[in-house]
């Protein structure tokens, strides 16, 4: 609702009445708005008490330095008492550095909304004291009030937007030493005064061990955050010792103990426990557990002890150029037999070197399948019995799976 609008709290049966313009309230407003200004040292003395007594986070700031900030609102509003309806640019500014300065000395945001509570209701108080002096009707108080009401919310908000503006920077400065201290450790360039410093800092302990990670997300939009939940979610409420922070949309930390991560959009890379002083080399093994899960479409928490030969597969792409020419190629003629061939020896390995799930897989009779073995056997020069020919076939194929990805 505003001033010049047709309100109306009218009593039951009285004709609805308009709210007289700006100009006119104000003129009416007029003999309060001037006994507020004559009296303005003492209003903002008492409001500065009131904030000082009533809010606890503002008892150990100095008395002259609250009073001159309190001043500064209390003065504009009664200008605009005098002649305005609303706050100025530069009034709202002026607040916007209030709030600021509030958060630089420690102010809580409950605190600074508390406070303007306390002011307003103190102005308002002794807007009714005078009213009631000089007979002011009534229906301009409401009128008035409405305008001191409306006058504060504007000023209060540029307060707490001020107070956000120091609470956000300082949240940024935090995260960035953060970042850089667990950076700096996991990649080995911290050691001495300043790794104890860090570790105490961040409630760390140097002779204890901690698993280093790295995760990754992969649903729409892949995102640190995502895995910061996962992570939160598989330490529930105990998460002292957890340290992370976000590289290139991943995440990066460290962690008391395994995380178990079952989010299916979620991949793990771990390195094994090891103290501060001694964890880089482990998060190296954490990076290339990662990717070499991620390439592989895993989903969970792994050590590289976990993937057995994939990070190898994942790692070594001329070997796995040359088993894949060497086994794979061979089949690829663009013919109708050559891609049955191929896919009966995936279903085979797949199968664990058993025809029976091999032919079930394929959807064919298990003498048609023993058939088309002895021709891939010839075809590219290996026996089934042979474990270094299905050590490399495996390879050959494992490393096809991604070789799309390169």
């Amino acid at each position: 609702m505003t001033p010049s609008s047709t309100d109306g709290a009218p009593g039951a049966g009285d004709p609805p009445r308009k709210t007289p313009s700006i100009e006119r309230l104000i003129e009416q407003f007029a003999p309060v708005a001037a006994d507020l200004a004559r009296v303005s040292d003492d209003l903002i003395d008492r409001i500065t008490t009131a904030i000082r007594d009533e809010v606890p986070s503002y008892q150990p700031i100095n008395y002259s330095g609250l009073r001159e900030a309190v001043s500064v609102p209390v003065r504009r509003g009664l200008e605009a008492a005098s002649g305005k309806a609303a706050p100025t640019g530069s009034d709202l500014e002026e607040a916007v550095v209030i709030g600021r300065e509030a958060a630089s000395f420690g102010i809580p945001a409950e605190g600074l909304l508390q406070a303007i509570r306390v002011g307003v209701r103190i102005f308002w108080t002794a807007c009714v004291e005078s009213a009631n002096a000089h007979d002011v009707d009534p229906r301009t108080l409401v009128d008035a009030a409405e305008l001191i009401w409306g006058w504060s919310d504007d000023i209060g908000l540029a307060l707490v937007r001020g107070h956000r503006d120091i609470a956000v920077e300082k949240a940024l400065e935090v995260e960035h030493e953060r970042s850089k201290f667990l950076l700096g450790t996991l990649q080995g360039s911290l050691a001495g005064h300043d790794l104890r410093r860090g570790a105490e800092l961040h409630g760390l302990a140097l002779e204890r061990e901690y698993v280093p990670l790295r995760a990754r997300a992969f649903s729409d939009a892949r995102s640190a955050a995502h895995c910061e939940r996962a992570l939160r979610h598989a330490f529930g409420p105990a998460t002292e010792g957890v340290l992370v922070c976000r590289v290139d949309g991943d995440l990066v930390g460290i962690a008391p103990k395994r995380p178990a991560i079952d989010d299916p959009e979620v991949v793990v890379g771990l390195g094994p426990a090891a103290s501060l002083e001694r964890i880089a080399p482990s998060y190296g093994e954490a990076l290339r557990a990662l990717e070499a899960a991620a390439r592989f479409g895993m989903r969970g928490a792994f050590e590289l002890a976990d993937l057995g030969l994939l990070p190898s597969v994942a790692d070594e792409t001329s070997v796995g150029e040359r088993l894949v020419a060497r086994y794979l190629v061979p089949f690829r003629d663009g013919s109708q037999t050559g891609e049955q061939l191929e896919q009966t020896l995936r279903a085979y390995l797949e199968g664990g070197l058993r025809t029976e799930a091999a032919s079930r897989a394929l959807h064919v009779h298990v003498n048609t399948l023993r058939n088309r073995l002895r021709r891939i056997e010839e075809l590219i020069g290996i026996d089934f019995r042979d474990p270094g020919h299905i050590a490399e076939l495996w390879w050959a194929l494992a490393y096809n799976r991604i070789s799309q990805q390169l």
